[in-house]
């Protein structure tokens, strides 16, 4: 009898965690409103950094994803791109993935775009990421690979920035394949002497049938903006510079790229 109660009670515990129901948040281990530092992860092949504004209770975090550009890492592009001062400030986590490869295959649904979907598996089971509110941003080649994540992975993302792409390895041929515009958000140097990743943006507006744009100036930097297909968000900025990952925190009179993605990613919520 004993035993026919204890199967009965597992039965029900079982049941009651229907598919429907959702998944548990995961506890975070850190103090609440304490800026908390990831230390290294590995997953697979591929290792990350993180950081993040310890949020209150169980709330989801939205989360930024920056892929470095080649040959480099994610600690190089953490440093460059200064995206921590706004995850403190914006209460936001900040994720540095690096490819052992140092560098991305840019491709739609290559080993990376792979590894990018096991990065959003990962960071929403067990960092407290929100997965309606996962962005992804690259320099450089990073840039292409978010291009092609976008076109690959455009359900799992909530928007994409891509900062000086270069048109590395096959990139305009994946963005060839996009069929649904996510909101995209791209950063140019007019004097980038990598002009390749212009191509891929000015396909990327052809496939996503963005309607003729909306200009205005910043000073250091030209800012035209588009709206695509079902009414999806794209922007350029045509930045005083070359192939660089521009500006820095306190630097107000000059465009800093973080700051205007950050910018972008949260008018779409």
């Amino acid at each position: 009898m004993k035993r026919l109660l204890g199967a009965t009670a597992l039965l029900l515990a079982l049941t009651a965690c229907t598919a429907d129901d959702p998944e548990p948040v995961a506890a975070l281990d850190c103090e609440p409103g304490r800026f908390t530092d990831v230390p290294e992860a590995a997953l697979g092949d591929y290792t990350y950094t993180a950081a993040f504004q310890c949020p209150e209770a169980d709330a989801l975090l939205p989360t930024v994803i920056v892929l470095h550009g080649m040959p480099s890492n994610g600690e190089m592009v953490r440093a460059s791109s200064n995206m921590d001062t706004l995850a403190e400030e914006a209460g936001f986590l900040a994720v540095y993935p690096s490819n052992p490869a140092n560098e991305w295959d840019a491709l739609a649904d290559g080993e990376d775009a792979a590894f990018l979907a096991d990065l959003i598996d990962e960071l929403v089971a067990e960092r407290g990421a929100d997965p309606e509110r996962i962005y992804l941003t690259g320099f450089s080649n990073g840039g292409d690979m978010t291009l092609a994540a976008a076109v690959g992975l455009g359900d799992r993302l909530a928007g994409a920035a891509a900062v000086v792409p270069a048109g590395t390895h096959d990139t305009l041929a994946q963005v060839e394949g996009l069929e649904t515009p996510i909101p995209l958000a791209a950063f140019v140097g007019v004097s980038d002497p990598r002009t390749e990743g212009q191509a891929v943006l000015e396909a990327w507006r052809a496939k996503a049938a963005c309607a003729a744009p909306e200009q205005t100036s910043g000073g250091d930097f030209e800012r035209s903006s588009w709206t695509c297909a079902d009414d999806v968000p794209m922007v350029e900025y045509q930045v005083d510079g070359g192939h660089v990952w521009f500006g820095a925190p306190g630097a107000p009179d000059a465009l800093w790229a973080s700051s205007a993605i950050w910018d972008f990613f949260t008018a779409l919520e």
